[in-house]
């Protein structure tokens, strides 16, 4: 990611690296991954109140622009399917259970399992 800049400082590189993603929308995260970097060391520069007020406005730019490429990455993602929304799962989750409940049924102690099953995916989904 830090080749698309041509990035020589080579801890830059790899503090991008480290903010960087491997995913479907590869470019929207490596920009937002150069931009966090960008921030980090902008705010790891500061020494003294005098210096937080003077970088003030270029931590509100950079902030701004993190989240408008946040927001757009995930509005990417949706649109691609790749992000699904917590109603959307949630409604999955009870899918499942509404299958195994018909599979299971006239199965001894199935309701137990259903229980079991229930309780694991919703412990699952609100991690």
């Amino acid at each position: 990611m830090a080749k698309n800049y041509l990035l020589r400082d080579a801890a830059l590189s790899q503090e991008v690296e480290r903010h960087g993603a491997s995913d479907a929308v590869k470019d929207l995260k490596e920009e937002i991954a150069l931009a966090r970097t960008l921030l980090e060391r902008r705010l790891n520069s500061i020494k003294d109140q005098g210096d937080l007020i003077a970088a003030t406005g270029q931590i509100v730019t950079l902030l701004t622009t993190i989240e408008k490429l946040v927001s757009s990455c995930h509005k990417i993602e949706q649109s691609l399917g790749i992000l699904i929304g917590k109603e959307r799962v949630m409604d999955l989750a009870k899918t499942v259970v509404t299958i195994l409940l018909e599979e299971l049924d006239g199965v001894d102690g199935y309701e137990v399992i259903i229980d079991r099953v229930g309780e694991r995916l919703v412990s699952e989904l609100g991690k």
